[in-house]
């Protein structure tokens, strides 16, 4: 999933369009939360990421029904939900969910 969504940035970039990219950690708590996030910044591009333990990242999770890894869920520019199976569309379309999506 995270090569997928590398491309599929490197993708719009090439297009010229937005995309913003937000990990919700599914669990709350990590023995070792702070290597977790320092990994993922360094190895997820230029993405967002909600803390463990956050409230925004609880909230997030229940708000769109996070209960499986990966989870994609795609909002437009004004947060209306495009789609909460993201990562079906983009295992089955790669880069021509963009069509769809957008």
């Amino acid at each position: 999933m995270v090569e997928l969504l590398m491309k599929l940035q490197d993708k719009c970039q090439e297009l010229e369009q937005s995309l913003a990219i937000v990990y919700v950690p599914l669990y709350t708590y990590s023995e070792s939360s702070i290597e977790v996030e320092d990994d993922f910044l360094e190895n997820h591009g230029d993405w967002w990421m909600m803390r463990y333990q956050s409230w925004e990242s609880l909230e997030a999770r229940y708000m769109h029904q996070v209960s499986v890894m990966p989870t994609l869920v795609v909002l437009d520019r004004g947060g209306t939900i495009v789609t909460e199976c993201g990562q079906i569309d983009l295992y089955k379309m790669k880069n021509d969910v963009l069509i769809t999506w957008f």
